[in-house]
């Protein structure tokens, strides 16, 4: 089976010079300057919760909710969908390479018989994904993002580390793959700075490591939060209510 080769970038990617910080995942019709706003808050979206927050006029509230649903979450790492899509087209944009053909090479690289179709069709599925991953597929996303240079963490929180370095014929997906099993089995834990080093033979000074985010930070809510959350919002709403109404007529 043939497939179209679709390179076409979906988002905007940028580099914040002052800043330090790589932002990528901004909408097309968004420029550089427009998007420079969001460095530092990133856009937050609640789709279950949209219309309550619109309704909370004081800014402060708003904050005050996004930190506390922060601080409630803070141990749940969640896999999100949006997230992987917007990495992968970042991929797009600095290494020219589809999704497809990054599959193609792993048929190759991963023992057993796994066709570049089924492997595709795995990662792809996970765009609309909204919960983890079962653990062999997370192996693959996991060494997508290590190719990359930017830790595992982009596609949970929408915010980690880029690594740039002068690009080695050595850092390869086989050569990335068969050093995370040697860690593996030797019940090792994978450091990717370390990883581009004892790869390439570069030196720490010679990799350089840059913030990422993610434009957009989605919320994977699930029903204990979404109590949390509800219960919160009911108070500010409240409390909006009370500092609106007009003071008490003092009595005579």
């Amino acid at each position: 089976m043939s497939f179209k080769r679709n390179d076409e970038v979906k988002y905007n990617h940028f580099y914040f010079v002052d800043e330090n910080v790589v932002l990528i995942g901004v909408n097309k019709d968004i420029g550089e300057e427009e998007a420079s706003i969001f460095v530092d808050s990133p856009l937050q979206v609640y789709d279950d919760f949209a219309g309550d927050i619109v309704e909370l006029k004081n800014v402060k509230d708003r904050k005050v909710l996004f930190d506390a649903v922060d601080d409630f979450t803070a141990k749940r790492k969640f896999f999100h969908g949006v997230y992987w899509d917007i990495f992968l087209d970042f991929l797009l944009s600095e290494k020219n390479k589809t999704l497809y053909e990054i599959s193609v090479e792993l048929s190759h690289i991963i023992p057993g018989d796994y066709e570049a179709k089924s492997i595709y069709d795995t990662l792809e599925k996970l765009k609309k994904s909204k919960g983890n991953p079962q653990a062999e597929t997370l192996k693959l996303v996991k060494l997508i993002c290590y190719y990359m240079g930017v830790t595992k963490e982009i596609v949970e929180t929408g915010k980690g580390f880029w690594f740039i370095f002068e690009d080695k014929e050595s850092y390869t997906l086989e050569s990335i793959y068969q050093y995370c099993e040697e860690k593996r089995n030797q019940g090792q834990e994978i450091i990717l700075k370390k990883m581009i080093k004892e790869i390439t033979g570069l030196k720490y000074r010679e990799i350089f490591s840059v913030p990422i985010k993610i434009w957009v930070k989605e919320r994977v809510i699930d029903e204990k939060t979404k109590q949390f959350m509800g219960s919160l919002i009911k108070q500010m709403k409240k409390k909006g209510r009370k500092n609106s109404l007009p003071p008490k007529k003092p009595k005579k």
